[in-house]
């Protein structure tokens, strides 16, 4: 009997393939959708406000007063996770949005930007900009 069943786990182990890591894989959920609501300031006006954010957009820098932080996707998310890119994010996406974004680059009208955070990277990918009116 003991020889029957290790003659019968010998040939299953020989003909069931081993289970790797590679047959399993881990969707993971994409990156929070954020709003974000602010105005571009100057230089020097930038100096006298708290919740500021540097944006790099096309090797361009530009300052972001940040007003107000919202998440449609995860409603507990808000101001706390620009608190984790140490006031630097780099803004990516299409060229078209990337434009638009540059030409309302204002200093008396706030925007929206939306688009999905990449906190590791500090990275947001842009998907809408509006002016808020």
């Amino acid at each position: 009997m003991r020889l029957l069943f290790g003659l019968l786990l010998l040939i299953v182990s020989v003909t069931v393939p081993p289970i790797s890591g590679q047959s399993f894989q881990i969707i993971e959920s994409p990156p929070p959708l954020i709003r974000v609501v602010g105005l571009f300031l100057s230089a020097d006006a930038a100096k006298h406000q708290a919740s500021i954010i540097e944006l790099r957009v096309n090797e361009q820098l530009l300052t972001l007063h940040v007003r107000e932080v919202r998440s449609p996707t995860d409603p507990a998310q808000d101001w706390s996770v620009l608190r984790n890119l140490g006031g630097f994010l780099i803004v990516k996406g299409p060229a078209e949005t990337l434009n638009l974004l540059l030409s309302k680059a204002t200093h008396s009208e706030p925007l929206v930007l939306e688009g999905r955070l990449y906190e590791g990277e500090r990275v947001l990918m842009l998907t809408a900009v509006e002016l808020l009116k």
